[in-house]
């Protein structure tokens, strides 16, 4: 089971799993989240996972195995599983990657709390292990069941076994590029802003940005969204291979990325507000894209983000208006 990423989890498996301390998972009770060493112990588990081969950090279960659960909604109106999925990656350095955070999946019946859920962290066999934990400046590993201060020639067996790049890729802006009629429509053409960043120890000669798929696209409107490589409707193109030869990322580096964009629209009126509403119809607040930084020696790992949380919608209807409103004065009469 250890270092095993899964799809998901259901309650059965988590009860399922043995009795007592082992070293490949960790069981923690639900109270543990308004503790106020829950980041030290949740930074000292992972640290030790991830240097230890993988593992599953298991939060809302009591040590004899009961669910007391963690809320739903643990800060604001963020769901306590992203809300994790954002803070993890900063407690450990390097900055954990490789994990994956998931909502049990309920029996029926269930033992789990109403209004609670079980979380489940998965952790890889990392490749930046050793991780720190940020906090307490210490490494872990596991041992017997528990957590403990990795020894010195553990961590230089980790750090001597690092061999391939990493990379992550972070949507950084989309950027408004032009807008022009075609096929009694708008079409508006963006750029898509990636920051790779190598977090590794090694240099990365050849990389690229692999943008997999979007998803919640709207119902009917598939074919209304259009990547550069499938060739704009006036003929511009963007690079034909993702894979870049002319440019090397050194360790603790990073390089910008771009990727061309556009969205076919039919808005009721060709002002701001009519691209506005046609254009939030197609890029609405759960649309969004899976894309890899991949390297000649990994595909990298699936990352997704929600355009909304980039992007200023908004200024990109204006800007898209302003295009056609001035193409329209010069137009000849």
């Amino acid at each position: 089971m250890s270092g095993i990423k899964k799809e998901k989890w259901t309650e059965s498996e988590v009860l399922a799993l043995p009795a007592g301390e082992h070293d490949n998972f960790d069981r923690k009770s639900g109270a543990l989240l308004t503790d106020k060493d829950f980041r030290k112990d949740v930074a000292k588990a992972l640290s030790a996972f991830a240097n230890s081969g993988g593992g599953h950090l298991i939060l809302g279960v009591k040590d004899d195995g009961s669910f007391d659960g963690v809320p739903l909604i643990f800060k604001g109106r963020t769901p306590t599983r992203e809300w994790l999925e954002q803070i993890i990656p900063g407690m450990l350095s390097y900055p954990l990657e490789d994990f994956r955070v998931h909502e049990v999946v309920p029996d029926n019946p269930t033992a789990i709390p109403n209004g609670m859920v079980i979380i489940v962290v998965d952790v890889g066999d990392s490749a930046l292990a050793p991780h720190q934990a940020a906090d307490a400046k210490t490494y872990y590993y596991r041992e017997g069941g528990h957590s403990k201060p990795a020894p010195h020639f553990y961590l230089e067996t980790l750090r001597n076994r690092l061999v391939n790049p990493s990379l992550t890729a972070v949507l950084t802006d989309v950027q408004f590029v032009t807008a022009y009629h075609h096929n009694q429509g708008v079409f508006v053409e963006m750029k898509f802003l990636f920051r790779i960043t190598n977090n590794s120890r090694v240099a990365a000669y050849k990389w690229g940005l692999s943008i997999d798929e979007m998803t919640n696209v709207a119902t009917g409107r598939e074919r209304d969204y259009l990547f550069a490589f499938q060739k704009f409707p006036h003929g511009s193109r963007g690079r034909s291979s993702s894979i870049r030869i002319d440019t090397t990322i050194l360790p603790s580096l990073f390089m910008d990325e771009e990727r061309d964009f556009g969205v076919f629209l039919h808005p009721s009126t060709l002002d701001g507000p009519g691209i506005l509403a046609d254009l939030s119809t197609l890029l609405h607040t759960d649309f969004g894209l899976t894309f890899r930084a991949i390297s000649e020696t990994s595909r990298g790992e699936p990352q997704s983000v929600k355009l909304a949380t980039v992007m200023d919608l908004s200024g990109i209807a204006t800007s898209a208006a302003n295009a056609i409103s001035e193409m329209q004065v010069a137009a000849p009469s």
